[in-house]
């Protein structure tokens, strides 16, 4: 967790580092529990979002038991799976603007839609098939 403020700041606001360190977090972990989502989680939906599918294929790639009945094997499960989760993995690069620091960002950009694009159309077509 990043502090908002330089730490020598916290020396002399005591309260401050509470907030940040203790009831905010708690905060959080209450409203996810009782609505599955917190404030901190819409303030940026997407990248909330993005983060939990890409997990959610992961997990389900490495510990998923069955595959959809219209493919003839795992293997073309796992892949689709996989191109799901580096979609949203792109996405978050995306948001986090990672690609700004590569001398030729512009064609990294594109490549970067381009995973998203094919990652989001993966997850809409077999969205019914996400389970284990």
């Amino acid at each position: 967790m990043t502090l908002p403020y330089r730490k020598s700041y916290y020396a002399t606001h005591p309260l401050l580092l509470w907030h940040h360190l203790v009831q905010q977090p708690l905060k959080m972990f209450w409203q996810r529990g009782r609505r599955g989502w917190s404030v901190q989680d819409a303030w940026s939906a997407d990248a909330h979002l993005a983060r939990v599918i890409s997990g959610m294929a992961d997990h389900i790639k490495q510990y998923g038991q069955g595959y959809p009945g219209e493919l003839v094997t795992r293997d073309e499960w796992c892949s689709i799976l996989d191109k799901i989760s580096d979609g949203f993995k792109a996405h978050l690069d995306l948001f986090e603007m990672t690609y700004l620091d590569s001398p030729n960002a512009e064609s990294e950009r594109y490549a970067l839609v381009f995973r998203f694009t094919r990652g989001i159309t993966l997850f809409t077509q077999w969205y019914g098939h996400l389970w284990d």
